[in-house]
């Protein structure tokens, strides 16, 4: 097989994306498309803005103008290009805190990663010295971006899972690790009289924005811990991006406190449903943004933790003693299961 010497420029090409993600990243911390909202300025105006470097910021600019993140606009003035709208807070999809996050903690513990590969064990831990959710109790600041973030993964789920599920019936949902309950304000807009309780961190409660309007009468926070126990009478236990977060013996436990709160007297007369939406990957996936986050799982989360197949997540909520009703797979990359306890034998 012949080899062009091409090649061997298109693998430092790609191999040097990761100084391209740490740049995007900067570019989003300093707030550079929040700045160009209300049209061009010059490298020097954005400097003094941030309080930078000016030369440096020019070379910033540039680099991600040459990729289509900003636009030129002549004499050393950049804009906004669709692609750097997506940066700025104010932006009904925005992903700026997750771009702020991918490259900074996120970015430090990939450069962990040979820690991962040879011991299986977490690049985060190793980089930073303390597992993930630790670290964020630890580290308020950074815990707020990760909670704008999860909330700007979550934005295009809602739509989904309004087609996806029925709701017909439904009055009470609790949403287990939902942050600052970004998709159950989603939920609550589309579903007329749902009401919600979103479970988390106590200091994710205390900082979770709280809505005067009628959505926010019908949504609740309560800080807890999903391992030991969760409210008891809902319809509906939503896990949105949980158990990929958690190692097998950890997984196991939160579906135990699932099962308890579903099967309490309180709770079972309703009928009620599990329902979660994981990333799940079998053994055949190609997708390089699949297979990113598989690696990503065993750098990022808890030791032990690992992408798992369709038949894997059947059988491990099997095994915690709910029959799967159904799984299928959605336009964001998630697999939907709905589920249902079951007499353990």
């Amino acid at each position: 097989m012949s080899v062009a010497p091409s090649d061997g420029m298109k693998l430092t090409e790609i191999v040097c994306t990761a100084w391209l993600s740490k740049s995007i990243s900067v570019a989003a911390r300093l707030g550079l498309a929040d700045l160009l909202r209300d049209g061009p300025c010059s490298y020097e105006e954005l400097a003094q803005s941030t309080r930078c470097h000016a030369p440096s910021m020019l070379r910033l600019l540039r680099l991600l103008t040459s990729v289509g993140i900003f636009q030129p606009e002549g004499g050393d003035r950049f804009s906004n290009s669709p692609i750097s709208e997506f940066l700025r807070t104010d932006h009904a999809q925005s992903v700026r805190h997750f771009c702020i996050l991918a490259g900074e903690e996120y970015y430090d513990a990939w450069g962990e990663l040979l820690h991962t590969v040879t011991t299986g064990a977490s690049a985060f831990s190793a980089a930073l010295g303390t597992p993930v959710y630790e670290y964020l109790g630890h580290h308020p600041d950074t815990a707020r971006v990760y909670d704008r973030a999860m909330e700007e993964l979550c934005r295009p789920v809602a739509n989904l899972l309004v087609r996806e599920i029925s709701f017909a019936g439904v009055s009470r949902m609790v949403d287990v690790g939902g942050g600052n309950g970004a998709l159950a304000r989603a939920l609550l807009t589309h579903v007329e009289g749902l009401t919600c309780t979103v479970v988390e961190r106590r200091d994710v409660c205390e900082h979770a924005p709280r809505d005067d309007g009628e959505v926010g009468a019908r949504l609740r926070f309560e800080a807890g811990d999903f391992f030991s126990s969760l409210p008891v009478g809902a319809d509906i236990y939503l896990l949105k991006n949980v158990l990929h977060n958690w190692n097998e013996r950890n997984c196991v436990r939160i579906l135990a406190s699932v099962r308890q709160a579903m099967v309490s007297p309180e709770t079972a007369l309703r009928k009620p449903r599990l329902v979660i939406l994981e990333p799940l990957i079998d053994s055949r996936e190609t997708s390089t943004k699949k297979l990113m986050n598989a690696l990503f799982q065993l750098v990022v989360c808890e030791s032990g933790t690992r992408d798992r197949s369709t038949q894997e997540m059947r059988t491990m909520l099997q095994r915690s003693s709910f029959a799967v009703l159904a799984i299928r797979s959605l336009e964001t990359g998630h697999s939907l299961i709905e589920a249902m306890p079951v007499s353990e034998s």
